[in-house]
Formats: structure tokens, sequence, C-alpha cells
């Protein structure tokens, strides 16, 4: 049975086809980026209180105001009622495409309406991507799942994007990108394609070069640059 596409797979095919060979079809190990292992460590303090990373203890820090102003900057929108919720992905046969996890679902104690919410750190607010945040692979993927989440779908209201700095004084920046049964459609058929053109990728298929414009992210290499380039 062929495995459900997780958006992180998606999103490394679309950016590099390469870099996706190595990990996706090769299985090769991927060398950790500083800046995934401080996400990691951020998701986990906020939503358990430590964190099994290993940080610097200036890292740490940082961490937790990060925390404490993130938890300051969203104390006014509806509470959290779910952390950490895996979905599947479905087509009409039952099969499984996709799969993921929502950071959280936040939902308003007196209407009922809820948002799908989705935590992310960085290094600096980009505010062209936050203006076209909308068309990120991972918030569609999300929006296709709404039906099979276990709330009211007619009460759903969106995505909330909740962007935080890593910073000793961190910016908290949130964005709400409200849900239409059009995108969500136009998404999902797109999604169908690139699913099946994706597994049938085979032996076959150029590899030939690396997308230059992703050798370099988030400050520093791809994990797979000296393997390109050797």
């Amino acid at each position: 049975m062929t495995k459900p596409l997780s958006a992180s797979e998606a999103i490394t095919f679309l950016r590099c086809a390469r870099e996706w060979k190595y990990k996706y079809i090769d299985n090769l190990q991927l060398e950790d980026i500083d800046a995934f292992k401080f996400g990691r460590a951020f998701h986990e303090t906020l939503d358990k209180g430590f964190t099994k990373e290993n940080l610097s203890e200036d890292n740490l820090n940082v961490i937790q105001c990060m925390i404490e102003e993130y938890k300051h900057a969203t104390e006014f929108l509806a509470p959290v009622i779910e952390r950490e919720h895996r979905f599947y992905f479905k087509d009409e046969k039952g099969n499984q495409l996709a799969t993921g996890v929502i950071d959280a679902i936040r939902q308003c104690s007196t209407t009922g309406r809820w948002w799908i919410t989705e935590i992310k750190t960085a290094s600096k607010i980009d505010q062209f991507k936050m203006d076209t945040i909308e068309n990120d692979i991972q918030s569609n993927f999300y929006i296709i799942n709404v039906g099979m989440l276990p709330y009211d779908h007619k009460l759903f209201q969106g995505i909330s994007y909740e962007v935080i700095t890593k910073s000793m004084k961190p910016q908290v920046f949130i964005k709400n990108i409200p849900f239409t049964p059009e995108r969500a459609s136009t998404f999902a058929i797109n999604f169908g394609l690139l699913y099946a053109f994706m597994r049938n990728v085979n032996s076959e298929y150029k590899f030939d070069l690396p997308n230059v414009n992703s050798c370099m992210r988030y400050g520093q290499k791809c994990p797979f640059f000296n393997r390109c380039y050797q």
C-alpha cells in the first residue's frame, strides 16, 4: 500500500526534487539544521513545559522569553482546546493520500466557531511571506481535511497563523486566513494530481540538477548540500 504524503514531503519535492530523492527515496540520514532543532524545542516547551532537544542555555532562555511573549500576545484569542492533532486526507475510495499534524485547535466557548492553528518560529518576520501565506501547501493540507475533524465543519472559520521571532525581545505576528469551499476544492484536485505524479516517480526521473535557489535557507546550507556538490 502506498504511504500517505505529508505536507513536508510535498513542500520538499516542489522546492527541490533532488533533496526529496535523497530524503524520501534514498532514505539518507538528514543532517539536522539548527533552526529545525530550535523549532522543535519551542513546540515541546510550549506543549509540555520542557524539551528533549540538546540546546545551549542561551537558546533555552530565548525560548522562555518567546513563550512568555507568545502567551501574552495570544491571550485575547479563542482558547486552545486541542494540541498535536494528527489527520489523514482520504480520497473517495477511502485511500489515505495525506497525513500531518495540526499544531492546535482554537474554539470560541460561546459561538463554537473554531480555527486550525499553525504555530511557527522564525528568525524574522518576512512580510511578503506573511502576505502570501494563504497559498502555503501546509495550510491547504489542513483546509481539505476539515470535514474529517471531530468538530462541526459548518462552524469552521479558517487557518490562524501565529508566527513568533527568535529573540530575547520576540515579536508575534498573527494572520487569519478565512475558509472558502472553492479554494479547498481547487487544492484537493491539484493535490490529487501531485500525489499521483510523486508516487509514480522512478529511478529514471531526471534528478540531474538541484534547485540552487533552495541550497541556502534558514541561514544555513541544505542538509544535502555537500552531497550535491561533491
